[in-house]
């Protein structure tokens, strides 16, 4: 065998390394499957068991935990507290302000949430906008 037959079974050699090291060549895991698994497992006590949503929003996870009620989402304090924690070490990463944070990616709510949010903190008038306090473009 020449030496360009070396390179090449050498150069093919590596290729099939590379590609079964690849960590997209096992199985792939779900992100729902696991954020459901974590849920199950943390609220699994409750009765009844709060409802978990997931969507996406900017590319960013989100979870959205229903209850039946104010005060059964208010004695899961310390279950909730789990589960952001939980998130935080399945889904956390990342660098500087783009990484992920689970305390703003989860919600708990119940039904009259959003009522009791607005009375709380109060409402906007609907011609009020959000404009800016200055002009956009560079500072002068």
């Amino acid at each position: 065998m020449n030496i360009i037959g070396i390179i090449v079974v050498a150069l093919a050699a590596l290729a099939v390394l590379a590609a079964s090291a690849s960590p997209t060549s096992g199985p792939r895991i779900d992100p729902d499957q696991i954020a459901q698994a974590a849920f199950a497992r943390i609220f699994a006590g409750l009765s009844p068991v709060p409802i978990l949503k997931m969507s996406w929003s900017y590319g960013y996870r989100n979870f959205e935990v229903v209850f039946t009620s104010k005060a059964e989402k208010e004695s899961a304090a310390a279950l909730n507290a789990k589960f952001t924690r939980e998130l935080n070490k399945l889904f956390g990463g990342g660098i500087g302000p783009l990484s992920f944070r689970a305390e703003k990616a989860v919600c708990f709510t119940y039904p009259g949430y959003i009522e009791d949010f607005i009375a709380a903190y109060g409402k906007k008038e609907p011609n009020q906008s959000l404009q800016p306090t200055r002009p956009f473009g560079p500072r002068g």
